[in-house]
C-alpha cells in the first residue's frame, strides 16, 4: 500500500485524538477512498508520539563524493574559464584535488553551483582599460548633447585571430559574458578617417 498522505494523516491524529481504535480509524478513512492497514496506522501513530511530526525524517542517504572545498575549487575554476568541460574540470579536480570522480558527478555538482550552459555570445573587441574610457566618453557626449557636426573621427585597429567555444556557461543570476570575436581571419591595421559623411581608409597586411 501506499504511504499515507499528509491528509490522510491529519485524519488519523484527528480520530484518535477522539479515542477511536486503530480498526475505527481504518474503517472511516476506508469510508473516504483512503485505503490503508490497521499496522500502518500504528506505525505512524507510534513515529508521531515519538517525533511530533507529521512528515517522515529526512533520510541521510550516501555520503557526498565531493568535499565542500572541491566544489568551491570548481566554482573558482569555472569563474576563470566558463568554457571548462565536464571532462576538463574532472582533469582538473583529480589534478590539483586528488579526488577521481565521474564527469556526471562533475555535471551534478556544476548544475548545483549555478551554472547553466547557453551558447557564446560575441561582441567587438574592447581592452579593459578602454572600458570605462568609453563609457566616461559616451556619457559626457549624452550631457553636452553632441551631435559630431565638426568633428574628425581617425582610428586605427589590428585585428587577430582568436578563438572561442561555441558553448560557455553562465552562473544563476549573472549577465551574459560576452566573447571578442575577430573581424578577419589576417591580422590587419586599418587606418580611418570620417568627416562629415565622407570615408576613407587604407588597409595594411602584417
Amino acid at each position: 500500500m501506499a504511504k499515507l498522505s499528509l491528509y490522510a494523516r491529519k485524519g488519523v491524529i484527528s480520530l484518535k485524538s477522539a479515542e477511536n481504535s486503530n480498526k475505527k480509524i481504518q474503517e472511516v478513512l476506508l469510508e473516504e477512498g483512503i485505503n490503508t492497514s490497521i499496522t500502518a496506522i500504528s506505525l505512524f501513530l507510534s513515529r508521531y508520539r515519538k517525533t511530533g511530526r507529521l512528515n517522515d525524517a529526512r533520510r541521510s542517504g550516501r555520503k557526498p563524493k565531493l568535499r565542500q572545498e572541491h566544489v568551491d575549487y570548481m566554482d573558482e575554476k569555472m569563474k576563470e574559464n566558463d568554457e571548462l568541460t565536464s571532462r576538463e574540470l574532472k582533469e582538473k579536480v583529480a589534478k590539483d584535488c586528488d579526488m577521481d570522480v565521474s564527469t556526471a558527478t562533475i555535471r551534478r555538482a556544476r548544475r548545483k553551483l549555478g551554472w547553466k550552459k547557453e551558447n557564446a555570445r560575441y561582441c567587438q573587441f574592447v581592452r579593459e582599460p578602454n572600458k570605462m574610457k568609453r563609457l566616461a566618453f559616451c556619457l559626457k557626449a549624452l550631457r553636452e548633447k553632441e551631435k559630431f557636426e565638426n568633428i574628425i573621427f581617425t582610428d586605427e585597429t589590428s585585428v587577430q585571430i582568436e578563438q572561442h567555444a561555441r558553448i560557455c556557461f553562465r552562473k544563476d543570476g549573472s549577465q551574459p559574458k560576452r566573447k571578442g570575436r575577430p573581424k578577419h581571419p589576417l591580422k590587419v591595421r586599418i587606418s580611418l578617417n570620417v568627416m562629415l559623411g565622407s570615408l576613407s581608409f587604407s588597409i595594411n597586411y602584417v
